[in-house]
């Protein structure tokens, strides 16, 4: 599309646009889109607004006069409100489309206010009601403000939210899990969860659930894993199997113009590397993955044409090395640090 301001030497035309045989006429841009069979909305004047003002916007059906309400009442820190407040968010009614905006714009008032720090009972207790909201936005948001506490936990699983026929609102369920402090029946509740194979099927839901499962792991500990882990990469597996891998076999993979940004925590574990190398036209040479320092972690390198797997733990160095040359092709090296002690790479092993 060309755009309007003028060069030098053209003339404007209709509409102050310049002549141009250049200039689109068969396109142009939408500004706005308005609907002339609704009723106007109703309009407030906020300046000097009261907290009965206030509340009267909060619940207006027009998102723009919500939020703003919604900022003023938060601004002013107007608790005088907060008695309406628990009123909109208790209140089952929904639009056409299943949606109570003025509940949610209540909960995030709520939350503004401060009085969902775990101090206020009440407000904490509304806002787990609203958990059962016949909206799923309702019951979103009010995950989303609940506090981080036990309480809050149980009021989640006693809600069964996080089997909300909502996908959406299921997913922030797991999030909220997941800043929660640890709970064994939140544990349980995880494992069911990963072997509903509705959440294993969803995009973004086996994210969210794994989340919650690294604050609440024990049990996923005790299941059996010896069929995830004899797997091959052509099995499918279920979203429990494949999370019960994942907590004792992290896989990173890797390639020249990748890196890991939150390089993994090897601490206590078995390390497996493998990798394809091909020789260029220079002697091959160098490191080719390491991670820690020579205090503790290990580095796998080339020198003087062999392979070498450094391990330092506590200072202590032990190193391993392949017999040379190395091959001239294109070749898999195999390096692993197991937990007996066992080191190996390539052909090379070595017992401590």
């Amino acid at each position: 599309i060309q755009h309007n301001p003028t060069p030098r030497g053209f003339e404007n035309g209709a509409g102050n646009a310049y002549i141009n045989p250049l200039r689109d006429s068969k396109h142009g841009r939408i500004y706005r889109i308005s609907y002339k069979g609704g009723e106007d909305s109703e309009t407030f004047d906020l300046k000097d607004a009261d907290g009965k003002e206030l509340i009267k916007a909060l619940k207006s059906e027009n998102m723009f006069w919500r939020l703003t309400a919604q900022r003023l009442i938060v601004e002013k820190q107007d608790k005088s409100v907060i008695a309406d407040l628990y009123k909109i968010i208790a209140d089952p009614k929904v639009d056409q489309v299943g949606l109570n905006g003025p509940a949610v714009n209540a909960l995030w008032a709520l939350h503004g206010l401060g009085e969902l720090n775990g101090e206020n009972a009440e407000a904490i207790s509304t806002v787990e009601k609203a958990l059962s909201h016949p909206s799923a936005a309702v019951r979103k948001n009010a995950l989303r403000v609940l506090p981080k506490s036990e309480s809050s936990l149980k009021a989640i699983l006693a809600s069964d939210v996080i089997n909300d026929p909502d996908m959406h609102t299921r997913k922030y369920a797991f999030l909220a899990i997941s800043d929660m402090p640890f709970s064994e029946e939140a544990a349980k509740a995880l494992v069911n969860a990963a072997e509903n194979e509705e959440n294993g099927k969803d995009a973004y839901l086996p994210q969210a659930v794994f989340a919650a499962v690294l604050s609440h792991p024990t049990e996923f500990a005790k299941r059996d894993n010896t069929n995830a882990l004899q797997a091959g990469g052509e099995v499918e597996l279920s979203l429990a199997d494949r999370i019960s891998r994942s907590l004792v076999a992290e896989q990173y993979p890797l390639d020249m113009r990748n890196s890991i940004l939150f390089p993994p925590d090897v601490a206590g574990k078995e390390i497996a590397i493998r990798m394809m190398v091909s020789k260029g036209n220079n002697p091959m040479d160098g490191i080719l993955v390491a991670q820690g320092n020579n205090i503790n972690g290990y580095s796998l390198y080339v020198f003087e044409d062999a392979l070498h797997f450094a391990v330092a733990q506590d200072e202590k160095l032990t190193l391993i090395s392949t017999k040379k040359p190395l091959p001239e092709e294109q070749f898999t090296i195999d390096a692993s640090l197991v937990e007996d002690g066992s080191m190996r790479v390539a052909g090379c092993s070595q017992v401590e």
